[in-house]
Formats: C-alpha cells, sequence, structure tokens
C-alpha cells in the first residue's frame, strides 16, 4: 500500500529551520512531494523557503497535476516580490525539489542543491542533477568531488527560488513499481549520510512516517550539522 511522509527537524548546530518539506494528494489523486532549503542560511532564507512552499502548494492544489511549471513560477514571482519589500530580504532565495506521482509515472523538477533519489528494485540512485557551481567544474573535470567539498563555493546554486533568471526547472521522469521508493531531501539529510545508509534505513523501513523519522534521527546521530527535511513516497 502506498504511503507518503515529509519531516524537517533544525538538526544539532543551527539556531533556525530554514527547510520545508511536505506531501498533499491533489484534487484528482495523484501525489505531491516537495522539498525547500532556504539558500546559504541568508536573512529572509526561512521567509523564502516558506512562502514557496506554501505558493507552490496552494498552486497545485487549484491547477491540478499538470501545472507543476506555472506553480513554481508563481512560487518564484512571489518571493521575487517580498525581495524588494526589506532591505534584509532582498538576496533571498530557497532550492525548491518538487515531485508529482500518477500512477506508476513520477515527475521530479528541481532548481538548486537539493535532490531527488529513487529506490528502485533495492537500490537507490540520484535522480536530480544538482543546480550548484561546484556541480558544473566537476562535470567539467576541472576539479574532483572531494575538493569540491571543501570548496568555498560549495554552497553556490546556479538556480533557485529567487534567483534571477534561475527558476527554470529541470525535469526528470521516474518509473516506480510496488515497493520501491522516492525520496526528496534537503543537503543536510545526504551530507550526513552516505547513499549506502540511506539506501540501508529505506530498505528496512515499514513505511513512509518510519523512514522519515529514520533517515532525521541518522542524520542527527552523525552530526546534524544542517537544518534536515525530507518528503518520501512508497510505492
Amino acid at each position: 500500500m502506498s504511503s507518503l511522509a515529509a519531516r524537517t527537524d533544525v538538526g544539532l548546530l543551527r539556531a533556525q529551520n530554514q527547510d520545508e518539506a511536505t506531501t498533499a494528494e491533489l484534487p484528482a489523486g495523484e501525489y505531491l512531494l516537495a522539498v525547500a532549503d532556504g539558500v546559504g542560511g541568508s536573512p529572509g532564507g526561512d521567509v523564502a523557503s516558506q512562502t514557496a512552499m506554501t505558493t507552490l502548494v496552494g498552486e497545485m492544489q487549484q491547477r491540478g497535476a499538470g501545472a507543476v511549471a506555472e506553480a513554481i513560477a508563481a512560487a518564484n514571482q512571489r518571493v521575487l516580490e517580498l525581495q524588494g519589500t526589506r532591505p534584509e530580504w532582498r538576496h533571498m532565495a530557497t532550492t525548491l525539489v518538487v515531485a508529482v506521482v500518477s500512477g506508476s509515472k513520477a515527475t521530479v523538477a528541481n532548481l538548486g542543491d537539493s535532490r531527488a533519489y529513487a529506490l528502485i528494485g533495492g537500490r537507490l540512485t540520484q535522480v536530480s542533477r544538482d543546480d550548484s557551481w561546484v556541480a558544473d567544474v566537476v562535470e567539467s573535470g576541472e576539479m574532483t568531488l572531494d575538493q569540491a567539498e571543501r570548496h568555498p563555493w560549495r554552497n553556490v546554486v546556479t538556480k533557485g527560488i529567487g534567483i534571477p533568471d534561475g527558476a527554470e526547472p529541470t525535469l526528470y521522469d521516474v518509473q516506480l513499481a510496488a515497493g520501491d521508493w522516492l525520496l526528496l531531501a534537503t543537503d543536510g539529510l545526504f551530507k550526513m549520510l552516505a547513499d549506502e545508509e540511506i539506501e540501508r534505513l529505506l530498505l528496512t523501513a515499514t513505511d513512509a512516517e518510519s523512514a522519515a523519522a529514520a533517515l532525521v534521527d541518522a542524520a542527527n546521530a552523525a552530526g546534524g550539522m544542517d537544518n534536515i527535511g525530507v518528503a518520501l513516497y512508497r510505492a
């Protein structure tokens, strides 16, 4: 039986939680999952992620599963509008990963360096590609992954809600069978846990709620160095 869950946690070192995570059933019976992470811990990051999520969900509930691009555009427009209302918000932005599950197919839309993963046939794979400066440099061969993880620009994203000319999402399609998982996560999860540990926790979970709790607990046990956000669907 399908199950859904979303959870955020402030972690062990941050004073404020700038992560958002949600799941919802859409009017025609499809499922919506989304996570957002206020960029860089800058002022207004929490406002950007909350605004993006609230706008996205409202638009999707009203328009339906086929309106992902329109809902993301509306979220971006709302954050851009708010940037001009307070000086401290002028650079606020957020990552956003959205998934719509319809039957055995999931469509993922990504902006920034939060991620979508799928566990299919017992194997975890990363579905989305990070929209980040270091991801581009690693892909070009100019830097190793280890070097990228230590680079001072490792948190610079090239796309996101609230980033001028950077809100065109990349889309990915995923086919899911019974027992497979779809996981959306902010970097507070996957920077704390190796893919093998995430895979193990999903394989041993009985439902989405228990899996979400186990993932958050494990990320905190590994150091909890950032806010943690997860949204899960089990087919």
